[in-house]
């Protein structure tokens, strides 16, 4: 179900992945920043791309998420309830739905995800002849400025093929972990950030540290990545609140 979007050809579709039901933050996307709900802040950051043509929520179909619902009605931000446990068939069902060229993925605990990396990656991924390309791929960006983008194409050969559990829960691993089948490659970028730079939110005190963040630089209203690492690397001393938490592993 398509909730504030009318069905159409598009190229670059961004869908958000998002649910209240996390285990180890529960409604971590409804947490305000700057005056609006987490998820909502995302979107209207996510929305300053350039290259993106529509953007929405892709959220499971079940009663757990109804104020995730409701909250995207009040803020007019449009989303898509499909399965709840195949995130796999709810982002295939929703790129069918606009018949779009490629989709762009980000997770919605990840608020500060900038434009221009948005559009960085999108980019790159025109300029080759693949069928993915991410910032999860090395060390060049820090956790929780993850952005993937695939064609539709890739993604419908990968739906005939067999389907672990991993593949239908996660989405992406189909592609970079058979790359005798997917041509894949990670856009590489020379940032000089502290090793335990967190900006997603798995934990209350991922939180606290993003609130710091906007708090100091919201003032420069559509802040980018490049301004989040430089004001960290001169208050280093605020990694101190989320840095103690394990980094997730890269893929390789």
């Amino acid at each position: 179900m398509v909730v504030g979007l009318v069905s159409e050809d598009i190229n670059n579709l961004l869908i958000i992945a998002a649910r209240q039901t996390s285990s180890r933050f529960p409604n971590k996307v409804l947490k305000t920043i700057d005056g609006l709900p987490s998820i909502v802040y995302q979107y209207q950051r996510i929305k300053n791309s350039k290259l993106i043509d529509h953007a929405l929520v892709a959220i499971p179909e079940n009663v757990e998420n109804q104020e995730l619902v409701d909250t995207l009605k009040d803020f007019n931000v449009p989303f898509f309830r499909g399965s709840e446990e195949n995130l796999f068939e709810r982002f295939f069902e929703c790129a069918e739905r606009f018949k779009s060229k490629n989709v762009i993925r980000v997770n919605g605990d990840c608020p500060l995800i900038s434009s221009s990396t948005i559009d960085d990656l999108i980019l790159f991924f025109a300029e080759q002849k693949i069928d993915y390309a991410s910032t999860i791929m090395d060390e060049s960006y820090p956790l929780g400025e993850h952005v993937e983008i695939f064609s539709f194409e890739a993604l419908e050969k990968a739906s005939n093929l067999k389907l672990k559990k991993e593949d239908k829960e996660h989405l992406t691993p189909i592609f970079y972990k058979n790359k005798n089948i997917f041509m894949c490659k990670a856009l590489l970028k020379n940032y000089n950030f502290p090793n335990e730079l967190r900006l997603c939110v798995d934990y209350l005190d991922d939180y606290e540290f993003i609130l710091e963040v906007v708090a100091s630089l919201k003032v420069k209203q559509n802040f980018q990545l490049i301004d989040i690492i430089n004001f960290v690397n001169e208050e280093k001393s605020l990694l101190k609140i989320n840095g103690k938490y394990k980094k997730d592993k890269i893929i390789k």
